[in-house]
């Protein structure tokens, strides 16, 4: 393989406008779909399977696939993580800095194939990854269908990042006004229960752990019951072993280190 992704300057020829205008039509259907949130990018990329005969695989920016139409050549890039599947580092690397489209032929293990990537960059940073791969070099049709379902996959991106950051926001304001209703006490309880351990999952057993810190039952009882109610934390009786707590909300943490 090669250890730098060449442009390419030759294509076999297009076989339209026409043709063109109507397989744009055709993706900008998945784009408009109504009653949808979003576009569903697994849809988009079999669609551009469909009209071209060329794999698709849309990633983010950092490598996080995000979807994957007929994976025989493409599935070579990716590997399985505990996040979901991503890019394998050794490609981040080439595609990072790229701008224009680039593709190249691959030849290693008794396969012959053309591998063309297109990155799609913000502002310091890249939004979106396509790289599709077929028996053949693109056509110019095909790249220009590349280029409208890589601007589709960036605005989704960027989409689902807004929908993110507000959601975020939420939840750090539902946050607030959890510990808002908290007395100093309960307060410090909360404090001492959740800033000693940081884990998102802990046994405790309410009374050994008023004694032992200089706070009443009833104190830690109830700063648990508040957070509870509020859906920051669930609570558990697990009998003689304590009350099994598990926190709910991802901010919960950084949010309590400033109060």
């Amino acid at each position: 393989m090669n250890s730098r992704l060449k442009k390419t300057t030759t294509c076999t020829p297009v076989r339209g406008l026409t043709g063109l205008y109507h397989d744009l039509k055709r993706l900008q259907e998945v784009f408009f779909r109504p009653q949808e949130k979003g576009v569903d990018l697994t849809v988009l990329a079999r669609s551009f399977h469909v009209l071209t005969g060329r794999e698709l695989l849309i990633a983010d920016g950092e490598g996080k696939v995000m979807a994957l139409a007929s994976p025989r050549e493409t599935g070579s890039l990716v590997k399985i993580t505990e996040d979901g599947r991503v890019i394998k580092e050794d490609w981040r690397e080439k595609i990072f800095y790229l701008e224009e489209c680039c593709e190249e032929r691959i030849e290693e293990a008794g396969r012959d194939y053309w591998l063309a990537i297109r990155v799609i960059r913000g502002w310091k940073e890249n939004l979106a990854i396509l790289v599709t791969a077929g028996s053949r070099q693109s056509t110019t049709e095909e790249k220009i269908l590349l280029e409208f379902v890589a601007a589709m996959a960036a605005l989704e991106v960027l989409h689902r990042r807004q929908e993110k950051d507000a959601q975020q926001e939420q939840e750090r304001e539902r946050l607030r006004q959890a510990l808002d209703v908290l007395s100093f006490c309960e307060r410090e309880a909360v404090k001492k229960i959740f800033q000693d351990q940081k884990k998102k999952d802990l046994f405790l057993v309410a009374s050994s752990f008023a004694r032992e810190n200089n706070f009443t039952r009833s104190t830690v009882v109830n700063a648990l019951r508040k957070l509870e109610s509020a859906g920051i934390i669930t609570t558990r009786s697990r009998g003689v072993k304590g009350t099994h707590v598990r926190v709910m909300v991802e901010n919960f943490f950084s949010e309590l280190q400033k109060w």
